[in-house]
């Protein structure tokens, strides 16, 4: 075959294979125009159902998210076998759930108590109140007076709740807090209502201890192999972690009266501290029936952060107010904590401010029922203090001069002991 021959026949394949390619691409496209697109078209529909799907879960999502949030609190507290979390759980379990449209929830929280839970109620996020040694406030102020410097417009308290007992347990064979100089005693958790508390104590009487940190139980542990001299505990009696532990055959309570401490000590102590005691009905395997132990009390106070009326936060607060006062009755059923029954709503915490709403709960209260407290109920209330308090600080048992300078005292501590707030 010749050239010409030859490359006739290569134009002719070509041509035929790009005729060809022309008919599969237009056969594609046809295809695609008939078959795909139409898929395509499907697809989308699908993804554009889906994510409207999507935006409607989400938005019921985020409804049911903040239905949940809308009322829900959280209360700072204390360690698993404390008060502070009892008083708390008990919080929870009165107010939790719907009242009319509204359905609130009470998160207690485990806390420290003490400094630790001043600094949650400020700085930790979605911390709305706890519950606070009274004294504790003061302390930060003096501690770090230019962090806390407007602490008391950024703190205000909803209710004073009850006096937490100071517990000093050491072995049988010592005697007396006096004998605890140069030696070691637990002061609980750093920080801790406990810790602030015994420092405050030993300071004031003036005897110097090592202080030795950690938990009850492995303090208790040190103190039983000898490696600790005594454990502290602040808390309101009966402590259920002093109660679980046998601890009556090897401990005791120290006991803090004038005698303990000296007269000087003593004052300077209930300056800051109540006079209580520790009996038989709070501990009866380490106390008995007829040997009640003097001791101090420090009070409990439930306090908020000051949030301002326009905010979320202030507006379920309102709700938790209302709904504890209007409540408050069923704290004091006999399942719930004996500390409970030692609540006075209308006790003031000198020097500090009640929380708005609970002012204007408590004022219109005070407005329907007519509230005052009459000079005979004071007297009254005098003589139960003097009959309560002459037993522990053993009047009849010292000397005349002595005795008008425990009256003078126990006067002193009555006008914080009497603390009814009639704000007007």
């Amino acid at each position: 075959m010749g050239r010409s021959s030859r490359s006739f026949l290569y134009h002719h394949f070509l041509l035929i294979r790009m005729l060809s390619i022309k008919h599969i691409s237009q056969a594609v496209f046809f295809l695609f125009l008939v078959v795909i697109s139409p898929l395509a078209a499907t697809a989308q529909n699908k993804e554009l159902v889906i994510a409207q799907d999507n935006s409607t879960r989400s938005t019921q999502y985020g409804k049911f998210v903040n239905k949940r949030n809308k009322l829900t609190v959280k209360v700072i507290s204390g360690g698993i076998n404390s008060t502070y979390l009892q008083m708390a759980s008990d919080m929870a379990n009165v107010l939790d759930g719907q009242e009319g449209q509204e359905t609130m929830r009470v998160v207690p929280v485990i806390g420290k108590g003490g400094e630790q839970n001043v600094m949650d109620i400020l700085y930790l996020k979605g911390i709305d109140m706890g519950l606070v040694q009274q004294g504790q406030l003061t302390s930060l102020q003096e501690k770090n007076p230019k962090l806390y410097a407007n602490i008391k417009s950024r703190i205000h308290f909803i209710t004073k709740l009850y006096n937490a007992e100071f517990h000093l347990i050491a072995p049988r064979e010592i005697n007396s807090i006096k004998e605890l100089e140069g030696k070691k005693v637990a002061f609980g958790k750093e920080l801790g209502a406990t810790d602030v508390t015994v420092r405050t104590i030993f300071k004031k009487i003036g005897i110097n201890v090592e202080r030795i940190y950690g938990d009850f139980a492995s303090t208790i542990e040190q103190m039983r192999n000898g490696e600790i001299s005594a454990v502290a505990v602040l808390g309101g009696a009966p402590i259920q972690g002093i109660n679980d532990i046998a601890l009556g055959q090897e401990f005791h309570f120290l006991p803090l009266h004038p005698d303990a401490v000296g007269l000087k000590g003593y004052f300077n102590l209930v300056d800051d501290f109540l006079p209580t005691k520790i009996t038989a009905k709070h501990y009866p395997g380490m106390v008995r029936q007829d040997q009640p132990v003097a001791s101090l009390a420090s009070g409990v106070v439930l306090m908020v952060y000051n949030w301002g009326p326009k905010t979320e936060r202030y507006k379920k607060l309102e709700v938790f107010i209302n709904r504890f006062f209007k409540r408050f009755d069923e704290f004091l059923l006999p399942s719930r904590h004996s500390k409970w029954r030692e609540v006075s709503i209308h006790a003031k915490v000198p020097g500090w401010t009640r929380f708005k709403p609970a002012k204007e709960w408590l004022d219109q209260r005070r407005q329907e029922i007519g509230q005052e407290v009459s000079s005979g109920e004071m007297k009254i209330a005098m003589d139960v203090f003097v009959r309560q308090y002459t037993k522990i600080w053993k009047v009849e048992q010292i000397t005349p001069l002595q005795r008008d300078d425990i009256w003078s005292g126990m006067y002193r501590v009555f006008g914080r002991w009497w603390t009814v707030d009639l704000e007007r």
